[in-house]
């Protein structure tokens, strides 16, 4: 499988950055790229939203658990019970998804988004796909691209 191309690997990777500062307050940082094919075990959170169009398959996000608790007391105003980590970042990895759609359009890519699902505890993908590691004081995100393009 070859590797995505920049600029999709750049629509996300920004939108990342973009919905962390917004969302959270916090800067997010771009800090590794390796080939992997499945997401950190537990206890971090995965969650995968699959692409169709121009773009197939998932991108699987997995968040650290501190993050994940950060995100979801930003979310609630508050402290919240850790059954709720995981919708929390279900609905901030689709509104990073969401938020990258525009750069994936002007570059060529027209997709359309399935709602996010919550990954089983290990996720184990076909093939070696790229995975981006992002940094926040919060926590670390991993994005793993199992993305093909449409012919």
């Amino acid at each position: 499988m070859s590797a995505p191309k920049p600029e999709i690997v750049d629509a996300l990777v920004g939108a990342v950055v973009r919905v962390i500062q917004i969302s959270l307050g916090e800067n997010a940082q771009q800090i590794a790229t390796s080939y992997a094919s499945d997401v950190d075990p537990a206890p971090s959170i995965a969650v995968s939203i699959s692409l169709s169009g121009s773009l197939r398959g998932p991108v699987t996000w997995s968040f650290s658990r501190q993050l994940a608790r950060r995100v979801t007391e930003s979310m609630m105003m508050g402290p919240a019970p850790e059954e709720y980590y995981a919708g929390a970042v279900a609905e901030l990895a689709n509104m990073m998804l969401g938020n990258a759609v525009a750069s994936l359009e002007d570059a060529g890519f027209l997709v359309e988004l399935a709602p996010p699902l919550i990954a089983p505890e290990r996720k184990q993908g076909a093939r070696n796909a790229l995975v981006v590691a992002i940094t926040v004081p919060s926590g670390e995100i991993k994005l793993l691209f199992d993305l093909e393009e449409a012919a």
